[in-house]
């Protein structure tokens, strides 16, 4: 084999397993905050989905940390995909003490059932589907990178298989669990009725939270878009194209 045809080799494996990497969750603290949650007045990075009306996370600012009284110990929140394409980041605002371990899990409900109603328990594999994440390790918040801050953005990046497929229309559900209780955790939630997020709501045990639909809690999640097949094929041809250009010409 040639060099041009092993670089055109190298190419094409390299096409072809661009959705085969290792399935990783990472979990860091994206943005803090020495003035509380009143400090965070925007998400680090644009989201297309978002349960904050007015796009300001600071609104969120009733902290909740009663995850339940029994295992498995989980607070949650539904959210409506308006865009098609690859989950890559999940963000939530948190205080509290870490550090603090934990598991993240997504499910997709569908496309009716989960926004905004008053009653009802999902399941996973049952009414929704089992977690959509591959990385089912503990998750840890280490504490604050920032000295003082009291408040903070937690952002789960996600590669590989996590980055789960979207469907535009489906209600998701994002949760945090442990079977242990894991109330040093402050997730901060909306308490005024009036800012509604009407495509979700959160949830405590895999109930409404507090039995009150107009409960939300703070998420942002990024879904990016997925090059359909044929673009990636004028991609691999272009490439083609290009080294055949550079390829060094033999000596007469």
């Amino acid at each position: 084999m040639n060099k041009f045809t092993r670089i055109l080799a190298t190419l094409g494996l390299a096409l072809v397993g661009a959705s085969s990497v290792q399935a990783t969750i990472t979990t860091s603290v994206s943005f803090n905050s020495t003035t509380g949650i009143g400090g965070i007045t925007s998400w680090p990075n644009p989201y297309t989905v978002s349960s904050v009306t007015n796009g300001n996370p600071s609104g969120f600012n009733s902290a909740e940390n009663n995850y339940g009284g029994s295992s498995l110990f989980s607070l949650g929140q539904s959210w409506t995909a308006t865009v098609a394409g690859n989950l890559t980041d999940v963000q939530i605002t948190i205080s509290g003490t870490a550090p603090v371990g934990f598991n993240v899990n997504l499910f997709d409900a569908g496309t009716s059932g989960w926004a905004d109603i008053g009653s009802g328990t999902y399941a996973p594999g049952g009414n929704v589907s089992a977690n959509l994440f591959s990385d089912t390790s503990l998750q840890v918040w280490s504490g604050f990178t920032l000295s003082g801050a009291t408040a903070a953005v937690l952002d789960f990046s996600l590669t590989g298989a996590d980055q789960v497929s979207i469907v535009s229309g489906h209600q998701y559900i994002f949760e945090i669990s442990s079977t242990t209780n894991i109330s040093n955790l402050i997730w901060f939630r909306m308490a005024n009725n009036a800012l509604d997020y009407p495509d979700g709501q959160a949830f405590r045990q895999r109930s409404p939270l507090n039995g009150n639909p107009l409960r939300d809690m703070a998420i942002a999640v990024n879904v990016a878009a997925v090059p359909e097949p044929s673009s990636l094929a004028f991609i691999a041809i272009g490439g083609m194209v290009l080294l055949s250009q550079i390829r060094p010409r033999r000596k007469a």
